[in-house]
């Protein structure tokens, strides 16, 4: 069972249309009306590229609507982006989550498979 700090990426989740669930760790108070998942259940998710990709569905436990951020980033779902319900983390006052530095393509140490230029590369063995 992953620590209550631990973020996961579940996939393939079969009681998901998305196929895609996501648990992070509570960073937040929680606003009124919302719960956190119990145990180590999360809510399902989609990829996005940018908060207007992640809708709020009625039967949400996520009150105050959900944002675009990178929510790993090493494994196979390293830097790429995912609705992440605002009720559980610190969204900045920019309202934009920030990309972390291990998914800055540019820099030539950062080795996520899902960063440009690193598929079929020689320099990233890892990525074939």
């Amino acid at each position: 069972m992953p620590a209550a700090t631990e973020v996961v990426v579940a996939s393939p989740s079969l009681d998901c249309v998305s196929r895609t669930c996501l648990r992070v760790p509570l960073g937040r108070e929680l606003p009124a009306g919302s719960s956190f998942p119990a145990g180590n259940n999360g809510l399902c998710t989609a990829e996005c590229s940018s908060d207007e990709d992640c809708d709020r569905v009625p039967e949400s436990p996520c009150t105050t609507g959900f944002t675009c951020g990178v929510a790993v980033t090493v494994g196979p779902f390293c830097c790429r982006k995912f609705c992440i319900c605002k009720d559980y983390v610190v969204v900045p006052e920019s309202g934009k989550l920030s990309t972390p530095k291990a998914c800055d393509a540019s820099n030539a140490d950062n080795s996520c498979c899902n960063l440009s230029g690193r598929t079929g590369n020689s320099q990233y063995p890892l990525c074939d």
